[in-house]
């Protein structure tokens, strides 16, 4: 039961996300702005409850992490909670229209708020393809890479054996041509 709560957590879903950086970037894993538009989809699922649609958005939700719950594994674990993604969503969508209609009569902070969602999705971007890609660096294995690196630059121009399942890993030997230093003609010529 705890497991299965931890998937419901503001902390995991706003804050901090999977401790796991391969699985996410470890800033929550939905956006701030969803937050407003889940608090009013929660009333609107109430209002809604005897429907089959709002029914089946809050059995959905209540679900999705279920399977993920019953491993064994670091919780909460967002890839193999990724299900739930589509049930928060219609949440928000369920809550977008009591949204709208309190803006509609207050233009400055409906622009002020789209604003706001383009300057957070600007924010979670600039992170995904910049620090992010540090702070993952461990994360996904990439001592390889240096090794390999070292490895070419060591060499001395002596003939290395590696295993085939690093030439896997490495795309098809593109990359290992790429760390021994090989110019781009050579790896076609190559057949690389």
């Amino acid at each position: 039961v705890e497991n299965h709560l931890s998937y419901f957590s503001p902390v995991f879903l706003f804050l901090n996300g999977d401790a796991n950086l391969r699985h996410g970037t470890g800033r929550g894993v939905l956006l701030w702005c969803l937050a407003p538009l889940l608090i009013s989809g929660l009333v609107a699922l109430w209002r809604r409850r005897r429907e089959p649609a709002a029914q089946s958005a809050a059995m959905g939700l209540l679900c999705a992490p279920a399977g993920a719950a019953l491993l064994a594994t670091q919780h909460p674990h967002a890839i193999r909670s990724i299900g739930a993604v589509v049930f928060w969503h219609c949440l928000a969508a369920l809550g977008l229209p009591t949204i709208l209609d309190r803006l509609a009569a207050r233009p400055a902070l409906r622009g002020a708020l789209a604003l706001a969602v383009v300057f957070e999705c600007s924010l979670f971007l600039a992170d995904y393809f910049g620090g992010y890609r540090n702070r993952a660096y461990d994360a996904f294995d990439a001592g390889r890479v240096d090794v390999l690196r070292r490895t070419f630059a060591e060499s001395g121009g002596r003939q290395i054996y590696l295993t085939p399942t690093i030439i896997d890993d490495a795309g098809d030997g593109v990359l290992l041509a790429y760390l021994a230093g090989l110019p781009a003609t050579g790896w076609v010529s190559a057949g690389l």
